[in-house]
């Protein structure tokens, strides 16, 4: 077999595997497999990273921590539609298989209903808690 030549691209063949290539940006891969007889596994449910995590029990406590105040700044209606999507949150997160689409809709949900109340000091701080989750 001769030396490649600088600049050639080898050709691919039964025993070369180029797998996954990816340039910027960022990429979340459940499972893979390349190439003759391979196979993937993966597991049902895609977790969520532990800071991001704690970044959401972060905004569930300054959420209890802040509903006096909510009280003031939004209306009883308002605060109605809050609580369950809150309460969704908090079982998502405290769950050991949390489901990761349902946390975000959720949590996009919860900032719909915060940027549309009546705004406040409470409302902003939970806003820029919401701004800081990235799933």
């Amino acid at each position: 077999m001769s030396d490649p030549i600088p600049g050639e691209r080898p050709a691919a063949g039964p025993g070369v595997n180029h797998g996954f290539q990816q340039f910027g940006g960022r990429n979340e891969i459940g499972a893979m497999a390349v190439g003759p007889g391979a196979h993937a596994v993966s597991g049902g449910v895609v977790g969520v990273a532990a800071d991001t995590a704690e970044q959401i029990r972060g905004f569930l406590r300054a959420y209890r921590e802040l509903l006096p105040e909510l009280r003031l700044e939004h209306s009883p209606e308002s605060l109605d539609e809050i609580a369950p999507r809150v309460e969704t949150v908090q079982r998502q997160v405290d769950s050991a298989e949390p489901e990761k689409h349902l946390l975000k809709d959720t949590l996009e949900s919860l900032r719909a209903v915060l940027e549309h109340g009546l705004g406040g000091v409470a409302t902003a701080a939970l806003l820029g808690l919401l701004a800081l989750i990235r799933l």
